[in-house]
């Protein structure tokens, strides 16, 4: 079976000497026609610095580099922006004068 699934052999999506099914790309071809192939990204003019401390840290996580990173990237989309966070903290304020918030301590804490 080739990557079109058509069992036909196609010239561009095969090497001399090889079989239909393993031409170069073709697993990547027949992944995306079952639609399971992630996004790929590229980040360019990575200083030499920030790559060596990525590579560092993905060694001492014991995972490659790009594992390391996806996950960096998985967590930090996984927070929301700090501006969707200040909007959501300022339609919850109270309309407090720090006098009153002063003394509402005060009067929990007579200890103190």
């Amino acid at each position: 079976m080739n990557a079109d699934g058509d069992g036909a052999t196609h010239p561009a999506t095969t090497t001399p000497g090889t079989s239909p099914d393993h031409a170069p790309g073709y697993r990547m071809r027949f992944a995306c026609k079952l639609g399971r192939v992630s996004k790929m990204l590229q980040v360019r003019h990575v200083p030499d610095a920030v790559h060596a401390e990525l590579v560092r840290r993905a060694a001492v996580a014991g995972v490659s580099l790009s594992e390391y990173v996806l996950r960096e990237l998985e967590r930090v989309a996984a927070r929301p922006p700090v501006e969707e966070v200040l909007a959501r903290s300022a339609s919850r304020r109270l309309d407090l004068s720090v006098a009153e918030v002063v003394d509402t301590i005060r009067a929990e804490r007579p200890d103190r």
